[in-house]
């Protein structure tokens, strides 16, 4: 037979209490209240001893259950419930309320490291062009050590939308971000899972970020090719074509003897005002 309510009701009187207030209904501590439930069930059903078939009872006013909030106290919930069976058809039900620190009021979290990559150069630390001693580049070209600051970043958040996550990621800054100019600071990563608190949902979110000290995110290419800006193509003296590229000018001519090489920058990396995911450091 199932379980049915024929009546219920909060119990106000011969509870007496050391410590806290009694506020009209309920008693309040901090960080905690109890709230105390008489529960008459039909005269077909046997009155349960567990709190989980209390569950199941039908209205009017059943028993608040586990995770639910209370009714006038912000971040209390129902942590425990206490049935006691007090007649054939009665239970007493002692509902304990504690509290739960608001997810979204905690502060972020972050930590500062660094990222080593091997990236192509083509400069020496002196800002000299790196070619062989007959002023070509080398093929394949030199590779040197890269370090990247890096930031990972964690806070709570009420919502998370992932199409608006997927756009920061892999993006450069389009203005200064955390004291780096635009072009030098990437979101590298933003991503976020539910989390349930009692009777509501959150999302702790991770974002990782990495910053350029010196050059920035956009790719340098030396400007060379086997042929010029008309389509021609370059011979060496027996009128046969090159096996090697040639140093161009940036407008699509031969490079004059002497002349520092010329290299073509391209922003490969799509853009985003990174500060629109007010990042805060303090």
């Amino acid at each position: 037979m199932s379980v049915v309510i024929a009546s219920s009701h909060e119990d106000y009187t011969g509870d007496t209490f050391d410590v806290g207030y009694k506020d009209e209904e309920r008693l309040i501590v901090e960080g905690m209240a109890t709230r105390v439930f008489d529960v008459v069930f039909d005269s077909g059903c046997s009155a349960p001893a567990a709190a989980s078939s209390l569950a199941a009872a039908a209205s009017p006013n059943p028993v608040p259950m586990l995770g639910e909030a209370h009714p006038t106290e912000p971040w209390l919930f129902v942590s425990k419930l206490n049935p006691v069976r007090v007649q054939p058809q009665m239970v007493k039900v002692t509902v304990q309320y504690t509290s739960i620190e608001d997810p979204l009021n905690q502060s972020p979290v972050w930590e500062w490291g660094i990222l080593e990559s091997q990236e192509p150069i083509d400069r020496d630390k002196s800002d000299n062009p790196i070619d062989n001693s007959a002023g070509e580049p080398f093929d394949p070209p030199i590779t040197t050590d890269v370090v990247d600051l890096v930031l990972r970043y964690s806070r709570n958040e009420a919502t998370f939308d992932p199409v608006i996550a997927q756009s920061y990621i892999n993006a450069v800054n389009t203005t200064t971000f955390l004291g780096f100019a635009p072009g030098k600071a990437k979101c590298k990563k933003r991503v976020g899972r539910p989390a349930r608190y009692a009777s509501g949902f959150y999302y702790p979110v991770e974002m990782e970020f990495h910053f350029r000290t010196k050059d920035t995110f956009a790719r340098k290419f030396l400007d060379a090719g086997f042929r010029d800006s008309d389509g021609k193509l370059f011979v060496d003296t027996n009128g046969k074509p090159l096996n090697q590229p040639i140093k161009l000018n940036g407008s699509g001519e031969k490079l004059r003897d002497g002349a520092d090489p010329v290299f073509l920058t391209f922003d490969i990396k799509k853009e985003a005002n990174l500060n629109d995911l007010n990042i805060v450091l303090a």
